[in-house]
């Protein structure tokens, strides 16, 4: 079996990033060590016995060593896991910017938690990062039949975004303006099965 693992040769013009590496380098096989994970400090190529002996160092002798000109190790870089690692990092935060705007358009915690699997916990601390008023407690207000007709037309008009029914309740609250903790409470009201 074959890795795309690139090595990575370092050309620095400033010895400054070599310090830093080898410092970062140091004190994960001190951690590693003093953890006692020998099987990782295996994996990364160093014994028990040199671990425990860069540990002892002092604190002048392991500063003396980070310094070195030469970096203390290879270091690979696999680009198709860091690229993975991006775009799971950038979807979970245009995830949570969404659902953030969802929050902001008063859609409740039962609604969320049923689409998007936001628990209590997240829910406040979300509302509280918003800096929004507690969420009012009990049942939304009905709809007013007028309120209803208008929904009724603006979830025909996104039905095109039933695969994902967060981006339909966000369109058909933004055409309405009806916050979205009314809306959800009248579909379940109406019977309709809001996680198909």
């Amino acid at each position: 079996m074959t890795t795309n693992v690139t090595q990575v040769q370092f050309s620095y013009k400033n010895n400054s990033l070599i310090v830093e590496l080898n410092h970062v380098i140091t004190r994960f096989i001190i951690d590693l060590y003093h953890n006692g994970d020998f099987d990782a400090l295996e994996q990364f190529g160093i014994s028990k016995s040199t671990a425990k002996e860069l540990s002892g160092l002092s604190i002048s002798n392991h500063h003396r060593l980070t310094k070195c000109q030469q970096l203390l190790g290879n270091v690979f870089v696999d680009e198709k896991r860091l690229k993975r690692l991006m775009q799971y990092i950038i979807h979970n935060e245009n995830k949570d910017s969404f659902i953030n705007q969802l929050i902001k358009m008063q859609a409740s915690q039962s609604m969320l938690e049923r689409l998007a699997g936001v628990d209590h916990h997240d829910f406040r601390q979300r509302r509280n990062l918003l800096d929004l008023p507690k969420a009012a407690a009990g049942r939304p207000a009905v709809l007013s039949d007028k309120e209803a007709i208008g929904l009724a037309e603006a979830w025909q008009r996104h039905a095109d975004k039933e695969h994902d029914l967060l981006q339909r309740y966000f369109y058909v609250g933004m055409d309405t303006g009806i916050p979205l903790s009314r809306l959800w409470n009248h579909m379940q009201l109406s019977g309709y099965d809001c996680t198909t």
